[in-house]
């Protein structure tokens, strides 16, 4: 009879009765006795099993689950009374409280999870993948992050089995209004103007009424604090993403990282040394984005350039990046007007199909100026020829981006007459009109001038659910 391989890491007392028991189930076989989370780890890597029973130990966090789950391999979180809370949003398939029939459970809830996923034993664990259609939003499938509302960590009683087993891949919850979307600001390599632009935006969108966050995910040359004026002396979004990690990223967290900034964005700082860039870990941020993206209308996100091509082992310092792309709705690339920044900028648009960014691509010239050979149209004409696609908006050249830049603010702020910021409020309206639609389907009118006490703001305590 074909057997499913089971990979098992349990310190402590549970581990001979937790074997023992795997290997009365027909059909199972304990391939590896772990030694340490390394070890499981390492097993996983080299196909030893399809399925990985661990505990919440140290070093176990949602860093290292799912991973295994994208690689194919399930996961049987062994958990004791004092992490349950967090247990849920760690990314495992089933979790399993601690306690005196820990064998039994174990062994039941794995039986379940093979018959519940049809997992075919002759089939390379590698093969399959469980996460592939794995909805990143806060409360998706296989226990995703606890970003709707998070505060106790578990599922609903429709969720659990009848000992208290928590199943990850229960039904998602629905956030209490459409999920907004994830605007990721890109270039090619080069200081193009990324940050300058999102900042802009996010302050436009804010103006029409949307409620935005502003995050800092470059893990190069983050700038955003200093872009804001913002004077920041921890990274938030290094401390959401450790959150997240945990379990433990919930309201609260959330609320006491966001800093609302005069003009009603919620801003989300970044790293203040780019040494730091572990930190943002790819598993966590997805986290983080889908906690925002349930709390807004729209999340922008200011993310490295490139990226460059990812290391064949070791740390990626652009996984943050190639994370951000894989979830947003909308990739505005910012092409400049020079020789140099166009050809890095059509290099990275020729690899993008690589990237795996399925939003959609809308082109920004940024800083054209006029004259008898308008570089707007010479941009326009290398994308066309060399990538096939035309850019969407341009934002000219303007002195009063540098005096807002001294001034530490937006345009918006500091000189609302000045071209780039018409441009950019122009190209705020073009996203909000795209991405909004009423009940009929007819586009929903935006652009309405307000009066500023009558701008709707966002706070810090808005993104309480």
């Amino acid at each position: 009879m074909a057997e499913h391989g089971v990979l098992v890491w349990l310190p402590g007392p549970h581990e001979p009765d937790v074997v023992a028991a795997l290997g009365q189930e027909d059909g199972l076989v304990v391939t590896r006795r772990c030694a340490d989370l390394a070890e499981l780890l390492a097993a996983a890597a080299a196909g030893a099993g399809q399925i990985a029973v661990l505990a919440l130990e140290r070093g176990v966090d949602r860093t290292r689950i799912v991973p295994l789950a994208r690689g194919g391999v399930l996961t049987v979180l062994v958990v004791g009374p004092e992490d349950l809370h967090r247990a849920g949003a760690l990314g495992a398939d089933v979790v399993v409280p601690d306690g005196t029939d820990v064998a039994a459970s174990v062994a039941r809830e794995v039986r379940s999870l093979v018959e519940r996923t049809g997992l075919a034993p002759e089939s390379s664990p590698w093969a399959w993948r469980p996460g592939a259609d794995w909805d990143v939003d806060p409360g998706g499938e296989r226990g995703g992050a606890s970003g709707h509302d998070h505060d106790s960590g578990q599922g609903s009683d429709s969720d659990r089995g009848g000992d208290g087993a928590t199943r990850g891949a229960a039904a998602p919850r629905r956030a209490p209004h459409r999920p907004g979307r994830v605007l990721a600001v890109w270039s090619g390599a080069g200081a193009p103007g990324r940050t300058t632009i999102a900042a802009g935006l996010a302050a436009e969108l804010v103006r029409l009424g949307q409620r935005t966050a502003l995050v800092d995910a470059d893990t190069v040359a983050p700038a955003m604090a200093q872009v804001l004026g913002v004077l920041e002396e921890t990274a938030g979004l290094a401390a959401l993403c450790r959150a997240a990690a945990d379990g433990t990223l919930d309201p609260d967290t959330l609320r006491r990282r966001v800093r609302t900034m005069p003009d009603g964005v919620a801003f989300v700082s970044g790293l203040t040394r780019a040494d730091r860039w572990r930190e943002i870990a790819p598993e966590a941020l997805e986290v983080v984005l889908g906690a925002l993206r349930s709390r807004t209308d729209w999340t922008v996100v200011d993310v490295a350039a490139g990226p460059e091509a990812a290391p064949v082992r070791g740390a990626d310092r652009h996984a943050a990046t190639r994370s951000v792309l894989s979830v947003a709705d909308v990739l505005l690339a910012v092409v400049p007007v020079d020789p140099v920044g166009v050809r890095r900028a059509v290099q990275a648009l020729t690899d993008l199909p690589e990237l795996d960014a399925p939003g959609e691509l809308r082109i920004v010239v940024n800083a054209t100026r006029p004259g008898p050979a308008r570089s707007a149209d010479a941009v326009a004409d290398a994308l066309v020829r060399f990538v096939g696609r035309a850019p969407s908006w341009s934002v000219p050249y303007d002195d009063a981006v540098g005096a807002a830049l001294l001034a530490g603010g937006t345009l918006a702020q500091h000189a609302p007459r000045a071209p780039a910021r018409r441009a950019l409020a122009g190209i705020a309206r073009a996203l909000v009109a795209a991405g909004t639609t009423q009940a009929d389907g007819e586009p929903a009118p935006v652009g309405r001038r307000r009066a500023p006490w009558g701008r709707r703001r966002v706070s810090s305590a808005s993104l309480r659910d």
